[in-house]
């Protein structure tokens, strides 16, 4: 786990994408760290170093729970970064923490993710079984279960519990509408993304009363792994620009 940087200027709090976890931010942590900025990668339960709390499958708890984890940490300039699944919780916890008045992250990265109020046209994923119809669908669609992962049935044990709980939260999610937050957007998309198209990626434009923009990178669904300096080099040049 990246070490903690107390005297940092920044933090970037990183939500991980359906079944991932904290492990994904560790290279941003060891870069970002000469630029003054401190990475807080979020553990989410069920995987990780929390593979014994069972992954939630509700979407009040575990922003919640969230909410009151980044809570104490926001005593200096922040952002919110969130690819796919992650886009979603970090858009809620923004929406948590101003519906109470607490302090509020300067910029919101939503990366590979539909606007909250774009239609899901997608059949659901998260209740197909048995456990290899799953995998072989979320690859289909997603292709991000490494090749070798699914030939393993031990560690598909291990992956497949946290990514259907998180698939649950995301395709059964309602949005009930909100105020536009007080908070800067930056949406990140894939030129070859088919599930998150341009014109969806551009209306998350309608959650933000601030400054909203976009960037295409070269690459599907996971461009964020693709293209990783690209998007680092983005993101740093942003944060740069926070005023402290």
């Amino acid at each position: 786990m990246p070490a903690r940087q107390r005297d940092a200027r920044v933090r970037l709090f990183c939500f991980p994408f359906a079944g991932g976890g904290a492990a994904t931010y560790y290279p941003w942590a060891r870069a970002l760290a000469s630029h003054g900025i401190e990475v807080c990668a979020l553990q989410l339960p069920g995987r990780g170093t929390r593979l014994a709390a069972p992954a939630l499958t509700e979407l009040a708890p575990l922003v919640e729970a969230i909410g009151h984890a980044v809570r104490p940490l926001l005593d200096r300039p922040a952002a919110f970064f969130g690819h796919s699944f992650g886009a979603l919780i970090a858009f809620e916890t923004a929406k948590w923490l101003r519906d109470r008045r607490l302090p509020l992250p300067a910029l919101v990265f939503v990366s590979g993710a539909r606007a909250p109020d774009a239609p899901d046209e997608h059949e659901p994923l998260h209740g197909i079984v048995p456990d290899a119809a799953f995998a072989d669908a979320v690859d289909k669609r997603f292709r991000a279960i490494p090749a070798e992962v699914l030939a393993d049935e031990e560690l598909l044990e291990l992956v497949l519990p946290p990514l259907r709980a998180d698939l649950t939260i995301d395709e059964s999610y309602d949005y009930a509408g909100a105020a536009p937050l007080p908070i800067d957007f930056v949406a990140y998309g894939g030129t070859e993304d088919d599930f998150v198209p341009l014109p969806i990626l551009l209306q998350w434009r309608a959650q933000t009363s601030a400054h909203f923009a976009h960037r295409m990178f070269s690459g599907g669904h996971f461009f964020l792994n693709e293209r990783p300096r690209e998007v680092l080099d983005d993101v740093t040049a942003r944060l740069a620009a926070l005023r402290t």
